[in-house]
């Protein structure tokens, strides 16, 4: 081998060596940065509450006991016993009328569930508390029509996909818009139950993949934590996933016609929702307060009003959903008593027992305690929070 084979050898050697070595630096700058931006104090999401891991409860479909005449209404009832007789009709799961826990002077929370850190400002930022939030990091800003394939992608459980733009802001992903960085957070839990492997293996695979294609640092929790922090948010959710029904038949027995309800309906303020039930919605902030739905099997649709006829109706108040419940109800139950008056009916629970003011009063006062603990715990009432685990 000559001279300048054995040099060209070398030089090629020395080259070789050069490139790795430049990419193991490059390699190493990045995971600096990334842990430098992960170790701020100033994201909410990198800094929620310690939280305790306590046993994972299996979830309880909520009813309601009648708080009806004789007495002070409502008998006992103890959260951890399970549930009593239902007031409402029955409806699909996690859509039944459900009894509030006696009325206690402090609540306290369960024990081994702390409360949770505090709701995110805005609704736009990432909220670990409740979400598993999986956070992709790039060198180069993201653009967001890269992120739609996996924004629109059918997750187990709701996913809302938000992203810190240049000017340090987070905001919804938009397909014309660019990120710094990108947080996906699917929902720990909801009215259908936890988050399962299966939901969190499926989505784990959607970022991951994702960020080999941007390409992009993803940082997600394992699956073990997620899945046990899911199983304790489902249990606290289902304790205060609570609907209130106020119900009224006729007097003499009879059955209303479709077209007399509606005129009533209507002159008191409710609104056909299209779904089959009128809504009555607050003037002032267009949040839905409460509904009016058939009793009987048959939806409240507007093409059908004419030949409809029911024996019975029930208002239903969605408590976790709406903000002051207490406020709320009162309306309700002022607005039922009206409806009885103009249609000639009284208020009654599901074995048409006559509700009296006394078992009214202590709904009222069990709704109170419902709502100071899902506050205890940190969730408010008809908030960002509220709406996303009780849908």
């Amino acid at each position: 081998m000559s001279t300048l084979q054995i040099g060209l050898l070398i030089i090629g050697a020395v080259l070789v060596i050069a490139v790795y070595g430049y990419n193991k630096l490059q390699e190493r700058r990045i995971r600096r940065r990334m842990d430098e931006a992960f170790k701020t104090t100033a994201d909410p999401l990198l800094d929620p509450a310690p939280e305790e891991k306590p046993e994972a409860r299996e979830r309880i479909e909520p009813s309601m006991a009648a708080a009806a005449g004789g007495g002070d209404g409502a008998p006992p009832f103890n959260p951890a016993a399970g549930s009593v007789e239902a007031v409402a009709p029955p409806m699909p799961p996690r859509e039944q009328d459900a009894l509030l826990p006696v009325a206690e002077p402090e609540p306290p929370l369960e024990r081994g569930s702390p409360p949770l850190a505090g709701e995110p400002v805005g609704g736009e930022l990432p909220d670990p508390d409740i979400e598993c939030v999986a956070r992709l990091q790039a060198v180069q800003p993201i653009p967001g029509g890269l992120l739609m394939d996996a924004v629109e992608f059918a997750y187990a459980k709701p996913c809302r996909w938000v992203g810190r733009q240049v000017s340090g802001v987070w905001s919804p992903i938009r397909d014309t818009e660019s990120y710094t960085e990108v947080a996906a957070c699917l929902v720990l839990a909801d009215r259908s139950g936890a988050l399962t492997e299966q939901g969190y293996t499926v989505f784990r695979g959607v970022i991951e993949e994702l960020g080999q294609a941007i390409p992009a640092a993803t940082i997600i929790a394992e699956r073990a934590d997620e899945l046990e922090r899911a199983a304790e948010l489902d249990a606290f959710c289902a304790d205060v996933d609570i609907q209130i029904g106020l119900n009224l038949q006729r007097r003499d027995g009879g059955r209303w016609t479709g077209t007399r309800l509606r005129g009533v309906a209507e002159a008191s303020g409710f609104r056909l929702n299209g779904s089959g039930a009128f809504d009555y919605v607050s003037e002032e902030s267009g949040v839905l307060l409460f509904r009016l739905q058939n009793r009987e099997d048959q939806p409240l649709l507007a093409e059908s009003m004419r030949l409809l006829a029911t024996g019975g109706i029930t208002l239903l108040l969605d408590v976790p959903r709406v903000p002051d419940a207490v406020k709320v109800y009162d309306q309700m139950r002022t607005l039922a008593k009206r409806l009885a008056t103009t249609l000639d009916a009284e208020l009654v629970d599901d074995k048409a027992r006559p509700l009296t003011d006394a078992g009214l009063g202590t709904i009222r006062s069990q709704l109170q305690t419902v709502q100071a603990t899902m506050r205890a715990k940190g969730i408010e009432p008809g908030g960002a929070r509220a709406l996303r685990l009780f849908t």
